[in-house]
């Protein structure tokens, strides 16, 4: 997305938990928000955006991983690979000389939207670039402009979420007659580019770098996290498969936003002023394509993923270790040293990995080293990315956050 003035570029929760100081609390104690890196990383009036979804994500219908696609501000559609940053050109996509590139949304039959800062937006055809104008006119739920657009992840028919001054609208897009979905209430007011995940969770990102989960249902806020983004000099929102991409500045920065530990991580730039991009929200089916990542299981025995997590204690370094893995079933261990306080301890794991969704749970077995009356044992219950390297998720443990460990 352009800037309205001018061109727009963990922690890991632990496994184990102390005791409260309120007695009221029991065994396992109070604990405290972990998995923020910062005390400013969430809005005083809305909770972090949580790092687990709640539902299975879409799969991709041929079974293959999705096409990125980026768009310049001076109108240049490129296929973008979000793992190499490598782009290809497409051409020059040419619906108007009258406005300013702004946003981008692509659906699963090969069409993009494209939307100008003057509030049109085009159906254009990606293999040939031809251009077709919609109904959806400025001045609908009295937008007149700067639109963040976003296809959603459904298996029917495609529908087109418009953002817009603390707006949210949707269309089919056949008539593009919008629907007033809610109003964005304390939304940013530099506008967001809108994007929906493959687990249909709903996500705006503002240029001062807040991004937001809204429910695409009514329009409120469900998180919030200030990401420390700047995309003042021009900003857009990927999200493909199943992670978040930030693309920012006159050099198209990209960097990679990991929503367990809240930890914004630049991956390079594309050498583009960047103001769209997009995928199509799904995930490759389980074994539908030679190279896909969305099968074997990722836990092998011997291995060790290490990160941190935080509960009652504060932020903790953990070891998970792998001791036996049948099919989809894992047994492990998990190790945690509370280096603050001098504390280590160990307990027993099992759990299991979903090949389909990647969705992978571990429940606590007996300790094997238990540092004191006032420790608890926990859950995980997360996600593995799809490079099959990373699993983050929530501690199932009440008042605990997020974790993230990594091999």
């Amino acid at each position: 997305m352009r800037a309205i003035l001018a061109l727009a570029p963990a922690a890991l929760l632990t496994i184990a938990c102390s005791a409260s100081p309120d007695p009221s609390e029991g065994s396992a104690g109070q604990a405290v928000q972990p998995g923020i890196a910062s005390p400013s990383s969430s809005s005083p009036g809305n909770p972090p955006i949580a790092a687990t979804p709640s539902r299975a994500p879409l799969a991709c219908a041929d079974g293959v991983a999705p096409q990125a696609y980026v768009w310049a501000s001076d109108g240049t559609l490129f296929a973008f690979d979000p793992g190499t940053l490598a782009t290809r050109s497409l051409g020059v996509i040419s619906c108007t000389s009258s406005a300013n590139p702004y946003s981008l949304a692509v659906s699963r039959s090969g069409v993009a939207y494209v939307g100008y800062d003057d509030g049109s937006v085009y159906e254009v055809d990606i293999a040939s670039l031809a251009c077709a104008s919609t109904p959806l006119a400025p001045g609908q739920l009295g937008l007149q402009g700067f639109y963040g657009i976003a296809l959603g992840a459904e298996t029917g028919a495609d529908r087109l979420y418009v953002y817009g001054e603390s707006t949210l609208g949707v269309s089919d897009v056949s008539d593009f007659i919008l629907f007033d979905v809610g109003q964005v209430e304390k939304a940013p007011t530099q506008g967001l580019d809108l994007k929906v995940d493959p687990y249909g969770r709903m996500f705006g990102l503002s240029s001062g770098g807040t991004l937001l989960e809204l429910d695409p249902s009514t329009g409120s806020i469900v998180g919030q996290d200030s990401t420390g983004f700047d995309g003042s000099a021009g900003w857009a929102l990927l999200s493909y498969e199943s992670r978040l991409y930030f693309i920012g500045g006159r050099s198209g920065g990209v960097s990679l936003y990991d929503i367990a530990s809240k930890s914004l991580l630049p991956t390079g730039q594309v050498n583009q002023g960047i103001v769209g991009a997009a995928a199509v929200p799904c995930i490759p089916a389980t074994g539908a394509a030679p190279g896909s990542t969305a099968s074997a299981n990722p836990f092998s025995p011997g291995e060790v993923w290490i990160g941190t997590y935080g509960c009652a204690q504060g932020v903790t370094d953990v070891a998970l270790a792998v001791d036996t893995v049948d099919g989809n079933s894992m047994t492990g261990r998990f190790d945690f040293d509370w280096v603050s306080g001098s504390t280590t301890g160990s307990f027993d794991l099992t759990g299991s990995f979903d090949p389909v969704t990647h969705k992978a749970t571990f429940t606590p077995g007996p300790w094997e080293s238990q540092p004191g009356p006032s420790w608890s044992t926990v859950g995980m219950d997360g996600f593995v990315d799809l490079s099959g390297l990373e699993y983050s998720g929530d501690i199932t443990f009440q008042g605990c956050g997020a974790f993230s460990v990594h091999r």
